[in-house]
């Protein structure tokens, strides 16, 4: 899980192509990632996430997430709010059930 919002690619977004250049030397905010190793239950508890939409990665040498039919990846996304406690339900498959970038 990701949380570093606040200054992708610098405090005005991404600024390859700005007029903003006093502020381009600014040094990035170190890419954060909120990670963790589930129990013996399948369950992990990540605490402190800012609020905002999250996007969530999972990485298991035998399992994978479904690819996802509205944005064709393996990420999930999913908005936090100020002092609430969300909880996902996630269903992994073996890996090579389904493939991305082939044509059905």
């Amino acid at each position: 899980v990701n949380p570093n919002i606040l200054r992708m690619g610098g405090i005005f977004g991404n600024m390859n192509h700005s007029s903003e250049t006093p502020f381009r030397k600014l040094p990035r905010l170190p890419d954060i990632k909120y990670s963790g190793t589930t129990d013996k239950n399948g369950e992990i508890t990540l605490q402190n996430i800012p609020a905002s939409t999250r996007f969530l990665d999972v990485e298991h040498s035998h399992f994978q997430l479904p690819v996802d039919d509205q944005y064709k990846d393996r990420t999930v996304r999913f908005s936090l709010t100020p002092g609430a406690t969300k909880t996902l339900g996630l269903t992994l498959q073996p890996i090579g059930k389904d493939f991305l970038g082939t044509s059905q």
